[in-house]
């Protein structure tokens, strides 16, 4: 076989390495974005004073959290087995270990949110839909990451967009952040409920700087092609 001949099964055999990968990782979002769906249905549920139903709805979001583990280590069995030799391997392990560590910390806030219903904590009426407006911006994050990961390996201009976007929004996350901790701290005099919704808080800055690192791999995977 000649030269130009090997050359070009690799390119063919990196390529199509790389469609997959694009697919399992848009695969992780779509189950990342259920995830942070039911999340947001347990905030409404607190707000709204149901809390059994938040803590049931607990249960649902943990199992989506393992499912999302799950296909994280298929894609790494897959980056290991299939593709030894894909030059930007280690970019796509980054994005995997991103995408890992956001299913985690939603878990982890809607675990907060769980506690929370435990000892029936509550928000101010004007705090919680200040709470609900920052983690609708969580949530679009997140559907722009998707959107962004869909467009790995099919229209690299896109991909930037989306990125550009998602600093934006990651930029209005943290102001809006600081601004409701600030009026929590005013306006919520039961310790224990102001410690589980900080921690909350804190939780929810943490998922968007995530969003953020996960946005930034896929730039990077744009600009090498």
């Amino acid at each position: 076989m000649s030269e130009d001949m090997i050359r070009y099964d690799d390119m063919r055999s990196h390529s199509i390495a790389e469609m997959n990968l694009k697919e399992q990782i848009t695969d992780i979002l779509n189950t990342i974005e259920k995830e942070t769906t039911r999340t947001g249905e347990m905030i409404s549920s607190l707000l709204e004073g149901k809390y059994e139903l938040v803590k049931k709805a607990y249960e649902l979001v943990r199992a989506l959290k393992e499912e999302a583990q799950k296909k994280k280590e298929n894609s790494m069995e897959y980056l290991v087995r299939v593709t030894p030799n894909l030059l930007n391997k280690e970019m796509y392990i980054f994005a995997l270990i991103h995408l890992d560590t956001l299913s985690q910390q939603i878990d982890e806030l809607a675990h907060k949110l769980a506690i929370a219903a435990s000892f029936n904590a509550n928000f101010p009426e004007s705090l919680g839909a200040q709470f609900k407006e920052l983690f609708a911006n969580l949530s679009e994050m997140i559907k722009l990451l998707r959107d962004e990961a869909k467009q790995l390996t099919v229209d690299n201009k896109k991909v930037l967009e989306y990125h550009d976007k998602i600093l934006l929004l990651e930029e209005e996350v943290d102001e809006k952040q600081r601004k409701l901790l600030t009026d929590l701290l005013k306006n919520v005099p039961s310790l224990p409920t102001l410690f589980i919704l900080k921690e909350t808080l804190d939780t929810l800055e943490n998922s968007s700087d995530k969003i953020r690192e996960a946005s930034h791999v896929f730039r990077y995977l744009a600009l090498f092609r």
